[in-house]
């Protein structure tokens, strides 16, 4: 019986819980190390080889697609600083507009009150006789 137990344990059970060991590495991120019964040719060490040739696989990608995600969040935030200079860019030369736009009326306004400040100025002085009337 104790031979019979040994002999399970051995070809059984020790594959089963190096499994067991590796797949709660890999749950937490763990690169699974080399395959610790690299000699077994039967069935449980061809289930150990393969599942751990699984988990060097997944550990593979997900460091590529930690590298991906991280180089996305560098380009994002580059993204948001070009954003914000721009947003910059575009209230600043709207702010100029506004400034040109009432600085355009403050002239136009001047220019109507001289205007017709110089029209009434000119025909008084018509009317007073100061000034010659030409005529064509």
């Amino acid at each position: 019986a104790g031979i019979l137990y040994l002999t399970i344990s051995r070809l059984v059970i020790k594959p089963i819980d190096i499994v067991i060991d590796a797949s709660r590495q890999a749950s937490r991120g763990i690169k699974p190390g080399m395959n610790p019964i690299p000699g077994r040719t039967d069935e449980a060490g061809l289930m150990v080889r393969e599942f751990y040739d699984l988990l060097a696989e997944i550990h593979e990608y997900r460091t590529r697609l930690e590298e991906k995600v991280k180089e996305a969040g560098k380009e994002v935030e580059a993204a948001k600083e070009v954003s914000a200079q721009l947003e910059k860019k575009v209230t600043e030369a709207n702010e100029a507009l506004e400034a040109a736009k009432k600085s355009a009326l403050e002239k136009q306004k001047f220019a109507d009150q001289g205007g017709k400040q110089l029209s009434a100025d000119a025909s008084k002085a018509i009317a007073e006789g100061q000034l010659p009337v030409m005529r064509y």
